[in-house]
């Protein structure tokens, strides 16, 4: 063979190398973008387990496709999420049912329907599918918050569905100063203790009551009341002093 003939052997099989070479690089560049493109299995399954968990009062099982959203209730105390306040609640959703869906790539919306409190409700629920995990996630779901407080904002400790949490624990976030409780859509029990509060005669909010909590809604339970030994705040340029001698002063 030639050295001619031998420069021009090089040369095919160089482009052949090169050729085999593209091809590998395209393919492991192509198949994932493939891969990625299939769409997420259907999101009703998920939704349907979600809403069920939380009518039976399966904390744990909700939870556990659930990833909420962060921001939504940043400071606010994960302590009533367990099983026990669930369940004990003196009404938990009925009859739930998915109304409608809206898929679009790796986010859902989808529209759910129930009974709590003696009227049908309606709620759109959120949901983000992990790409990584191959799985539904609900990220805004049937969630909502109980605040409950004295008149300058204190905390009021409380007992809710037989369970008293600890207002300065798993927190999401940075505990709020005045400590609010991330609960499932439900009607609850809730005890305020005041025994450590002055009260003032013109309260009207009983220590006991049902809280009805919605998806994201905020519940507000105040007092007019201060921990025993604090002054009595001014609200709005008003002074709240119940006292004879602030009256008469």
């Amino acid at each position: 063979m030639t050295a001619r003939q031998v420069r021009v052997l090089s040369v095919a099989l160089a482009a052949v190398v090169a050729v085999a070479v593209a091809g590998l690089v395209a393919a492991l560049v192509v198949l994932p973008a493939v891969n990625r493109a299939d769409p997420p299995p259907p999101v009703r399954p998920v939704v349907e387990a979600y809403l069920a968990a939380v009518a039976d009062g399966d904390a744990t099982a909700a939870l556990a496709v659930s990833r909420a959203d962060q921001e939504r209730f940043d400071g606010a105390s994960t302590g009533l999420l367990g099983d026990d306040v669930l369940q004990g609640a003196r009404e938990r959703i009925t009859d739930p049912r998915v109304e409608a869906e809206d898929v679009r790539g790796t986010g859902a919306t989808v529209a759910v329907g129930y009974t709590l409190a003696g009227e049908r409700q309606q709620a759109d629920l959120r949901l983000r599918y992990d790409e990584d995990a191959a799985e539904w996630h609900v990220v805004d779901g049937l969630l909502g918050t109980v605040r409950v407080e004295g008149l300058g904002g204190d905390t009021v400790p409380v007992e809710v569905a037989g369970v008293t949490p600890d207002p300065g624990a798993e927190c999401t976030g940075e505990c709020a100063e005045t400590a609010t409780y991330t609960l499932f859509a439900a009607v609850y029990d809730v005890r305020a203790d005041l025994s450590g509060f002055e009260v003032h005669p013109r309260n009207t909010e009983p220590a006991e009551q049902l809280v009805t909590v919605g998806p994201g809604t905020t519940q507000s339970v105040r007092y007019l009341a201060v921990p025993q030994g604090d002054d009595w705040p001014v609200v709005n340029g008003n002074p709240t002093d119940p006292s004879p001698d602030a009256t008469d002063g």
